[in-house]
């Protein structure tokens, strides 16, 4: 839910169906205030009132659900019970900010529930004012967004591990920058280790308190990790499996930790929580990350975090063995002069992955990056051709970009797949030979013989755990697949999958925009175009009414006449009605044109006053308007007196009979503004938020006889901000109401 959509406890904004009811349970002697608790008490939002000292007087049910405490816990205390030591200013300076009338939007800080959780949470406060204006309280609407914080953080570690990880070309640097990466964001205390000939070895470390690592490297001394360890990063390491310990008690820690220093280094850290995850690449363990959260933190790891630190550690197995690879092939280039021509094949290969990473990431079509994949594919591994294949809707494998794929071919093995769409973790399958596998089923070998293939792999295209599709790698003669060329395949289809995911995402957040943006516009349409029928048969209306009161079928008596009359009031009523509609399915469509100017208040209040006069004679009421010969405003003349004339005829129908009008115009500094004032019953304050909208009529009184579709005062503003300004209301039952028009000052023209 967006802000707009937001109720405000100190202005509520109702839908049409709502404010309806709400009439009508007025009308049958319900309180509105009622129903707006209840609301309040049923909204998914966590909602409270205080006083201007920060005193809670109110708090409902989402609120009890978010903070965990009870309304009787809560009423009475001070806010800042909700505040934690780190944000101890934050509050003071939101009620300063509150005496001053201010309104608060989507502020984003941090509370504390009652068990002592941090979340961050969006918060919008409105100031509660008297019938005087008076600031004397506020309301606070408040949403969990940490969730989505969090998740923020973690794209944003990921980000920044791609970009400070993936120039890194020593393994040791790129263990040591990890650690200081994963501190304070996902631990707050961090160890590497790589794993070198049967020995592990700690690399990096780090400590959200710089004092504590000290204390970090001189426990670990005490008890380096070996392959043998029952538990730890040797257990990790051994095994190839992550290690989560949601809850570290007492007892564990002297369980783990049985000699006195280390056991008293140990309490000193105070780890609370833990996770060991291994560092996996080409299908062997090469390193492991041991994190760990401290007493200082409230949070404690979950299968959600181990989730996410698995696919950090995956990421960073992968850029080490990157570096691994790279090295190798530069060791090997120095070495032999023999293998030169594997050793440029293999450059070209890692060179080719970087290219394909850069190039696929900046791609925004599919095409591009299926052409980018073949061609990386041919030039990497030398293949003879090479194809995409994506699963469809129905979950059947489709054909979606090929390089040296004859049609024939396509059709026969097109929707045939090894793995089914919902296939999780699939692994590449290779087939050296195709006329040896005896596995192939008879006529499918001879299809893909008679092709002219002999040898092919299948690479599983997966992101985000779904699997998209597959690369196909052929070759025109039988080939033993090396460990490096599956690698390879494996780090391109690892990088074209996320970019598929990338592109058709942004496909899917571009159609809903569209879609919205055609529904907007068909709704648009279809008022133009009703309100253009509607005004036909109803000009008909009106000039058969002229025709009748002009006796062209006989002089009407007296009788007649006055019932022509009421046809003719009837239907000027219709087709104001209808023009307003027009008028504002225009404004919606942006087709209405405004061009600003410098404008004389004076003359088109001149012409405005024999407009409305007949209205003010009416009602016997005394209209006056006024406005200096020296005042110009920056506006559309046409679009001002339609605004104007729209405010006082609204005036006029509010006014008691006998009543009064009054517009008034005066400078003040950079703008002018022209104000309409009325003795009417006024507009209640929980109606004044909402008047400006739409198919909204702000009856004044439960008994005020009303007309229109609630348009005039929505076009009024619309038109009013086309010109750079801005419509307001004033108003305090049963004392009238006064509309202000605010324009930009312009010299005389």
């Amino acid at each position: 839910m967006n802000e707009s959509s937001r109720p405000d406890p100190a202005a509520p904004k109702h839908s049409q169906s709502t404010r309806e009811s709400s009439d009508s349970q007025m009308a049958n002697g319900l309180d509105p205030r009622r129903l707006l608790a209840a609301i309040v008490e049923w909204s998914d939002d966590a909602i409270l009132g205080k006083d201007l000292e920060g005193v809670i007087t109110s708090w409902n049910s989402a609120a009890e659900r978010l903070y965990g405490y009870t309304p009787a816990e809560a009423v009475g205390r001070h806010v800042s019970m909700l505040t934690p030591s780190e944000e101890e200013n934050d509050v003071p300076e939101l009620m300063r900010r509150l005496r001053r009338g201010e309104r608060i939007r989507h502020y984003e800080t941090i509370r504390m529930t009652r068990g002592g959780k941090r979340l961050n949470v969006a918060l919008t406060i409105s100031p509660i004012k008297d019938d005087a204006g008076r600031v004397v309280g506020a309301s606070t609407i408040a949403r969990d967004i940490t969730r989505m914080k969090r998740e923020e953080r973690r794209w944003r570690l990921l980000s920044e591990m791609s970009q400070a990880l993936g120039s890194v070309l020593d393994a040791e640097r790129l263990l040591r920058d990890l650690s200081q990466l994963l501190v304070p964001e996902l631990a707050d205390y961090c160890v590497t280790y790589i794993a070198v000939g049967g020995q592990i070895r700690r690399i990096g470390t780090a400590h959200a308190e710089v004092e504590m690592e000290p204390v970090l490297n001189r426990l670990l001394s005490l008890s380096p990790p070996t392959l043998e360890d029952a538990a730890g990063a040797g257990a990790v390491m051994r095994t190839g499996e992550a290690i989560l310990a949601e809850d570290i008690s007492e007892d564990a820690l002297r369980v783990v930790a049985p000699e006195d220093e280390y056991y008293v280094l140990l309490k000193r850290l105070g780890p609370v929580s833990s996770m060991v995850l291994p560092l996996r690449a080409r299908d062997r363990t090469v390193g492991a990350i041991a994190l760990a959260l401290t007493e200082r933190s409230t949070h404690r790891y979950s299968g959600d975090d181990l989730g996410f630190a698995k696919e950090v550690a995956s990421r960073a197995a992968l850029a080490l063995d990157n570096v691994r690879l790279f090295q190798e092939a530069r060791s090997e280039l120095r070495r032999r002069e023999q293998a030169e021509a594997a050793l440029r094949r293999r450059f070209e290969q890692l060179r080719v992955v970087y290219e394909i990473t850069e190039a696929v990431g900046q791609a925004s079509a599919l095409e591009e990056i299926y052409r980018l994949a073949l061609d990386g594919l041919r030039r990497g591994l030398t293949v003879d051709r090479a194809s995409v294949l994506l699963f469809d809707s129905h979950g059947v494998m489709r054909f979606q970009a090929w390089s040296g794929i004859s049609e024939g071919y396509r059709e026969e093995v097109d929707g045939h797949s090894p793995w089914s769409a919902d296939t999780t973790d699939p692994e590449a399958l290779v087939i050296a030979d195709v006329g040896a596998d005896e596995d192939l089923a008879a006529d499918l070998r001879e299809t893909i013989l008679s092709e002219g293939i002999r040898a092919m792999a299948f690479i599983p295209l997966v992101s985000r755990g779904q699997l998209l599709g597959k690369f196909m790698l052929y070759f025109d003669a039988p080939h033993e697949f090396q460990a490096d060329e599956l690698e390879l395949s494996r780090t391109i289809a690892g990088t074209v999958a996320f970019a598929i995911s990338r592109v058709r995402d942004e496909w899917a957040i571009r159609e809903a925009k569209e879609e919205a943006e055609a529904a907007n516009a068909a709704k648009a349409q279809f008022l133009g175009v009703m309100s253009h029928e509607l005004r036909t048969p109803l000009n008909a209306i009106g000039g058969y009414v002229e025709l009748l009161e002009l006796g062209i079928h006989g002089e009407p008596t007296a009788a007649q006449r006055r019932a022509l009359e009421r046809i003719r009031t009837n239907q000027r009523h219709l087709l104001g009605l209808i023009n307003d509609i027009l008028s504002f399915a225009k404004l919606e469509a942006g087709q209405v044109e405004i061009v600003t100017g410098p404008c004389s208040v004076a003359e088109i209040l001149t012409g405005l006053e024999a407009l409305v006069s007949p209205l003010a004679s009416a009602k016997d009421i005394e209209c006056t308007l006024s406005g200096a010969d020296d005042l110009f405003v920056l506006a559309d003349d046409e679009r001002l007196n339609q605004i104007l004339l729209n405010l006082v005829a609204n005036a006029i129908k509010f006014a008691p009979r006998g009543g009064w009008v009054r517009l008034t115009s005066e400078r003040v500094r950079d703008e002018v503004l022209i104000r309409v004032q009325d003795n009417g019953p006024g507009i209640a304050p929980e109606k004044q938020g909402t008047i400006f909208e739409p198919f909204v009529q702000a009856d004044r009184s439960l008994h005020f006889p009303q007309d229109g579709v609630g348009l005039g005062l929505a076009i009024s503003r619309e038109l009013a901000r086309g010109m750079n300004g801005e419509l307001e209301v004033e108003s305090e039952p049963p004392n009238g109401a006064a509309f202000t028009l605010r324009l930009a000052a312009a010299p005389a023209a």
